[in-house]
């Protein structure tokens, strides 16, 4: 058989050779067993100490949800470890006093290897604190218990400090943001008051009767406006007036021929025009009161006879040839009447027997009296105009009054809201710290004592272990010692090694002195291990029952392996 052609393992192959090799496993067992116990012996054993620190609610650090304490177990876990250096150095140990600060890192990452801190009651949901359990390993007993208690001390010293320190600084920052919002409100609050009085605004009165004020305002502007479109065009319709009467004045001439028509016209312009400054004062009288003058002055007895007679004469002179002794006896006639007309109404002929036109005269008068007008109207409109552009300013100030008060309003509003939220933030900060004089939120609820024994790890998990451990190993043994081998166990290996039909076999056929001893030495092992084993029970039964029956240096050796 070579080493190419190893044997196929199966289970039964193995139980067979555990069968054939049992009293070779006896052996390598117990050294097994025994490389377990030393193992276990060998390993170092530490004393646990343990304290239990109690953490009340504080409102700024709790969480929502299943567990409220969740930031503060997590806040303690990790500042905990952060208080090894101030703990190490309040025991005065040697290696908080190391002059290297690498070296005193790497000693305080030592001591934070062996300390573990959890959440002791975290499957309670309705508790109202955190158990916080704070566990130190040490291979002194007195060491852990001193050190977990200073460690415990420290922080809570931190903890309180920091509580304390942060809510002063709360407490500083409210009341600085209260005085500046004070500040702010009442800057906000004069410069409402510079708004009323520049935009004369009454506080006084409610907003929304002055904003009543601003519409009806606001709808008297419009008519206003209204009332300068209708000057606007009084003036256009004033100007084109005028422009019309100019025109007509340049076509009609200033003289005309004394007719009694044109006397009377002249008679009605002279009395109109006499009468405009008395009339000016009620201008729907104007036309009646000139028509009144005009009759009162034909009416005269010595004028409208005249007048008639002058109107005959004209009249009949067209009737007569020019050159005819009876147009000439009428043109003498109608001169001497003439002169008599004009001398009782006070007339001047010219040197060319003309008199003023009287339409020349009526549309002078008229284009006075409508530059006139348009001068008063474009005056009314300047008036109107400075009134609507005064108005529109008021307006447009009132509303933009409105528009920054109402603004500025808020702003106070929100100061206020500002200033009170942080006097309600100083009331609060101030109501912590004195409940942090009252009473701690964090306080020491079970104080670490020396343990008795060493517990850590279990002597007897650890045994246990080895003992698999060398009972596994001894196995591997016994399986390699096989396979090295180089002869054949079965016929089956026979044929797969070889490639040929085994015909037959023969077993091993020993002498009865080979018999005779190998069952002496069978025996033998066997009453050994059965001592051994039934010695090691009665020792560990008789140090559980009365230890005192047991030397002093047994029971110190089970003490240690198997604890208290």
């Amino acid at each position: 058989m070579t080493q190419i052609d190893l044997p196929q393992l199966s289970l039964q192959r193995y139980a067979d050779l555990l069968r054939r090799r049992r009293w070779q496993l006896v052996p390598i067992v117990l050294v097994g067993l025994v490389v377990g116990a030393v193992i276990a012996f060998m390993i170092p054993r530490y004393y646990v100490a343990e304290a239990l620190v109690e953490h009340q609610e504080i409102a700024s650090e709790m969480t929502k949800g299943e567990n409220p304490f969740a930031r503060i177990v997590d806040s303690a876990e990790q500042t905990i470890k952060l208080a090894v250096g101030e703990a190490m150095a309040a025991l005065k140990w040697p290696e908080a006093a190391l002059a290297d600060p690498a070296r005193r890192l790497q000693e305080e990452a030592k001591v934070r290897a062996h300390l573990r801190v959890w959440d002791s009651n975290a499957g309670d949901r309705t508790r109202t604190y955190a158990l916080i359990r704070v566990e130190y390993r040490d291979t002194d007993g007195r060491r852990a218990a001193d050190f977990a208690n200073a460690l415990v001390d420290s922080w809570i010293a931190g903890r309180v400090a920091k509580l304390r320190s942060s809510h002063a600084e709360q407490l500083q920052l409210a009341n600085t943001a209260f005085s500046e919002w004070d500040r702010t409100y009442e800057q906000y609050l004069r410069e409402k008051q510079e708004l009323e009085v520049r935009y004369r605004i009454r506080p006084d009165l409610d907003p929304r009767t002055q904003q009543d004020d601003h519409r009806l305002r606001q709808a008297a502007h419009l008519e206003l406006r209204q009332r300068g479109r209708d000057l606007a065009k009084e003036c256009e319709a004033r100007g084109a007036e005028g422009e019309q009467l100019r025109a007509q004045l340049a076509l009609v001439p200033e003289r005309t021929q004394p007719t009694a028509i044109a006397i009377q016209d002249t008679i009605r312009v002279a009395a109109a025009a006499r009468l405009r400054a008395a009339v000016a004062s009620a201008p729907e009288n104007a036309k009646g009161a000139i028509q009144g003058l005009t009759a009162a002055t034909l009416g005269r007895p010595e004028i409208a006879p005249l007048l008639t007679q002058l109107q005959v004469a004209q009249a009949g002179i067209a009737a007569w040839k020019v050159g005819t002794r009876e147009r000439a006896r009428l043109e003498r006639d109608t001169q001497r009447l003439l002169l008599l007309v004009c001398a009782a109404l006070g007339i001047t002929l010219d040197a060319d027997g003309t008199i003023p036109n009287p339409a020349h005269s009526d549309i002078a008068l008229r284009l006075t009296d409508a530059i006139k007008a348009a001068s008063l109207a474009a005056g009314e409109l300047q008036r109107v105009t400075a009134e609507l552009a005064a108005e529109a300013r008021q307006i447009e100030d009132f509303a933009e009054g409105f528009r920054l008060l109402e603004s500025k309003r808020k702003d106070v509003a929100t100061a206020e809201q500002k200033r009170s939220d942080a006097a309600t933030w100083a009331q609060n900060q101030s109501t912590y710290l004195a409940k942090l004089e009252q009473r701690l939120p964090v306080q020491p609820l079970q104080r670490a004592t020396p343990p008795p024994t060493p517990t850590d790890p279990n002597i007897l998990v650890v045994s246990l272990i080895g003992a698999v451990l060398g009972l596994g190993i001894a196995i591997g043994l016994v399986l390699l010692m096989d396979l090295l081998q180089g002869t054949f166990k079965t016929m089956e290996e026979v044929e797969r090694a070889l490639g040929l039909p085994v015909l037959g076999g023969l077993s091993h056929m020993e002498t009865d002195a080979e018999r005779t001893v190998a069952h002496r030495s069978r025996r033998r092992a066997g009453f050994g291990v059965f001592a051994l084993m039934a010695l090691v029970v009665l020792v560990v039964v008789t140090w559980y029952r009365a230890p005192t029956r047991l030397p002093g240096f047994v029971r110190d050796l089970l003490t240690l392996l198997l604890g208290n």
